[in-house]
């Protein structure tokens, strides 16, 4: 019973929410010891789920796996330990405290799928503040000539942040200073997420793209700034110039910005000189200064989600699941009203970084219905060029057939979902790569 709960949970993790797992069952090579392997499967992860079942809680195996993650989260506080439970049972006293997910045969409604998949990351609600989301509305209802609503206009920078992340000298004091000093003056800072497991150039362009301006902050590492310590800045300052972003400059006392980075406005901040109270006033200055001139970013990112309106499960569970794993803001087509609710929904899709078009949901009654307005979304979606998934609810009683859907979308990629559980894992593999940091908001 536990093996064939756990394969569905692991299926459901690898194939349809596109994660990575490390599963035993697949990795251990002939004659590998168990320990050994274990030990070099926590060592590559970044969280670990722990079954839990009545028979598990006996298991000798399963105890000292569990302790061995427990001490991995001992050593790196990021590190995710995960129950879930396969059956109703009792936690082992080890993981009385922890927070259990329910999965009884590997199945899990929506929501609890949603949360299994945010605590993987182990990282926090990265939800945009509602300001971010409502001067992307106001934008988007600009363009098609309505205006943004004067009672909920919004005007929050978003600032992409460079800076050293190492953990040594005065990098995490000086971090913390300006990253408090900017969140305290109305700015939204952002960054490159840190669990991708590459840099790659083209997402973070993409993610300064969609910025006011590009905060840099330079640590006391060298001399110069043209220094081999700053090689991974320096790549960050040219894609922020190559863009033609507004920049600015908070660089720690001892050094220079000399050759092409000398013209950049800049504040000199005296770490090890001047008091706490003195380097946030240094900062909150700056801060002010930029917030007059930055304002809301020209091209902000986001994702749209077209489906039916009366689809709750998407509209409630699937849009935040995306908008806490992303970062991002994901809008639907009842976001808009005012006088031309349609052009602002074209205007919104043809931006969008990221369109999911649910062109078939489940109706109060349990049957299937084509939802023609999404099918109409997607087909712009496709047009626009945008990046488009489309996924459609199909269950053992569903008797729609894919020639009923418009000939245009029926022959583009459609992937099917059979219940909650499966909805959110398939938007997780679509949304999960455009995820970003929120350092300060």
């Amino acid at each position: 019973m536990d093996r064939l709960a756990i394969e569905r949970l692991h299926a459901w993790l690898q194939h349809t929410a596109g994660l990575r797992i490390w599963y035993d069952a697949e990795r251990m090579q002939a004659g590998q010891q168990f320990p050994a392997a274990l030990t070099e499967g926590i060592g590559e992860s970044q969280s670990m789920l722990v079954a839990v079942s009545k028979a598990a809680v006996e298991s000798q195996w399963v105890s000292m796996e569990q302790n061995q993650g427990l001490a991995q989260q001992g050593q790196f506080k990021r590190f995710a330990v995960i129950p879930v439970r396969l059956e109703p049972c009792d936690l082992p006293n080890e993981l009385f405290s922890y927070s259990a997910v329910d999965a009884f045969g590997g199945r899990m409604e929506g929501a609890d799928a949603a949360r299994l998949l945010r605590s993987l990351h182990s990282v926090p609600d990265l939800s945009p503040p509602d300001e971010v989301t409502r001067q992307v509305i106001d934008t988007i209802s600009s363009v098609a000539g309505d205006g943004p609503n004067p009672l909920t206009t919004s005007k929050m920078p978003v600032a992409y942040l460079t800076c050293g992340w190492r953990d040594t000298g005065n990098e995490v004091l000086l971090r913390k200073i300006v990253c408090q000093g900017f969140g305290e003056e109305g700015f939204h800072v952002i960054g490159d997420a840190e669990d991708h497991r590459t840099t790659d150039p083209t997402r973070i362009k993409s993610i300064m793209g969609s910025c006011s301006g590009q905060l840099v902050v330079v640590p006391k590492r060298a001399a110069t700034i043209q220094s081999l310590e700053y090689n991974s800045l320096r790549k960050e300052i040219l894609i922020g110039r190559s863009l033609e972003m507004p920049q600015f400059f908070l660089v720690e006392a001892g050094v220079s910005l000399d050759g092409d980075f000398g013209s950049f406005p800049s504040r000199l901040v005296d770490v090890a000189g001047n008091s706490m109270s003195a380097l946030e006033s240094i900062v909150r200055d700056a801060a002010e200064d930029l917030r007059e001139t930055w304002g809301p970013p020209r091209k902000p990112d986001y994702v749209f989600v077209a489906t039916d309106y009366n689809d709750l499960v998407v509209k409630n569970h699937v849009v935040r699941h995306i908008e806490q794993v992303t970062g991002l803001p994901c809008l639907k087509g009842s976001d808009f009203g005012g006088q031309t609710p349609s052009r602002k929904i074209e205007i919104a899709i043809r931006g969008a970084a990221l369109v999911i078009a649910n062109v078939v949901s489940q109706t109060k009654s349990g049957l299937p219905d084509i939802n023609e307005n999404a099918c109409i979304e997607a087909g712009i979606a496709m047009g626009a060029g945008r990046q488009l998934s489309i996924i459609a609810r199909r269950g053992e009683q569903d008797a729609w057939k894919l020639d009923e859907l418009p000939f245009m979308i029926r022959h583009n990629t459609i992937e099917t979902y059979a219940d909650d559980q499966h909805l959110i894992g398939l938007v997780h593999r679509y949304a999960r790569p455009f995820r970003r940091r929120i350092i300060a908001a």
